[in-house]
């Protein structure tokens, strides 16, 4: 196959993809705004918007900072070297990879001025920003990498560029959903002996808890269906020309 046209075929799909990923977003951005907001007490049952802080009697523990929260999630990166070598030259390149990543949830109730719901937040999307991040430079000797007794870890602040980096060099960071801490969940309501409860449906999937209020989140879903739509129509396009 000619590379032209391996390129216009990689092209097309790449933009196919974007493009479903756009009409996705644009599906939840209106299935957000058409969904109206319940106060707890009024909860129906069925797919349900509410907002309140997280509350819980036991909370889990942030694997870096050793904070409280109902949710977290990290990420491990390593400041790496790579080689490559092409026609007998050398060259080398430098990038942050991720070396460990994970996340952690537990069942909690959310509060607003009318009662307290629980919530089940097994197969939830979560939309949580990064909270902390820490550096810890390279030693003289290599380490094995741990979660547990890092102490050499250096709060900065979040999404600041760091220089002079060398190979070695981590960076760790920490989204977490705190005590009381105000949320939106989009979810479906359903009861057990009487009780109502938050979790996601078996019939609508669509289950959704962040930190951001309903009017952010949208503002995001709405940026992200932009840039799919713009950047998936130009990839196709682009692939269509190789076909000329």
């Amino acid at each position: 196959m000619p590379p032209d046209l391996f390129l216009g075929i990689l092209s097309c799909i790449a933009g196919g993809a974007l493009l479903f990923y756009g009409f996705s977003r644009m599906k939840k951005y209106m299935l957000i705004n058409d969904t109206p907001t319940s106060k707890i007490r009024a909860v129906a049952m069925g797919l349900v918007e509410i907002g309140g802080a997280a509350v819980s009697k036991e909370y889990l523990k942030t694997p870096f900072s050793n904070n409280e929260c109902v949710y977290y999630k990290y990420e491990v990166k390593e400041y790496r070297e790579h080689t490559s070598v092409s026609k007998g030259r050398t060259t080398r390149s430098y990038s942050w990879d991720t070396i460990d990543s994970g996340e952690k949830r537990m069942p909690f109730f959310i509060a607003d001025e009318t009662g307290t719901i629980y919530v089940n937040p097994e197969n939830a999307e979560f939309n949580v920003p990064i909270k902390k991040e820490f550096i810890e430079k390279a030693g003289l000797f290599k380490r094995a990498y741990s979660r547990e007794g890092n102490h050499s870890l250096a709060e900065i602040p979040v999404n600041k560029i760091t220089f002079l980096n060398k190979v070695g060099d981590r960076k760790y960071f920490e989204s977490y959903l705190s005590p009381n801490e105000n949320i939106y969940i989009l979810g479906t309501a359903d009861s057990y002996s009487g009780k109502a409860f938050i979790h996601q449906g078996q019939n609508d999937k669509n289950f959704i808890i962040s930190t951001r209020s309903e009017k952010e989140l949208l503002k995001a879903i709405r940026w992200q269906m932009i840039g799919g739509f713009a950047a998936g129509v130009a990839l196709f396009l682009w692939g269509v020309h190789y076909f000329f």
